[in-house]
């Protein structure tokens, strides 16, 4: 039953991913938001929080994936939890590159998948 549980989570955070990869989650969005909470900064500042909290937020959400990932695979491998956060990354940067506001970006897959992978060397040396 808990295997099944390690792969329902992995499943269902990949769909959280997944469902941000359209123009409602894009940088002019998120800077908007962020521009009526931290109004007193100057665009300049406003536009590197920006960045910043995006750039966090992948490392967090892919960190958190590869993480799940090396759960459900029973930490038998790095290879395979690895390729899972790659194929995701790549599939996000894909469906982004469909949608108006935003692009497909390889950086971000290789931001994505060295975050997955600190995280799964984490857990591994954690054993």
């Amino acid at each position: 039953m808990r295997i099944l549980l390690n792969w329902l989570l992995l499943l269902a955070w990949i769909a959280i991913i997944l469902s941000t990869s359209n123009d409602t989650m894009s940088s002019p969005n998120t800077g908007s938001f962020l521009a009526r909470i931290l109004g007193f900064l100057t665009p300049g500042q406003l536009a590197a929080v920006n960045f910043l909290l995006r750039k966090l937020t992948h490392i967090v959400a892919y960190g958190i994936l590869g993480a799940l990932a090396f759960r459900a695979v029973r930490r038998t491998s790095v290879g395979v939890p690895l390729a899972i956060a790659c194929a995701v990354a790549i599939t996000d940067e894909t469906l982004q590159a469909t949608t108006m506001l935003r692009g497909g970006n390889a950086g971000d897959v290789l931001l994505d998948t060295i975050a997955a992978a600190i995280f799964i060397l984490f857990l591994r040396r954690r054993e």
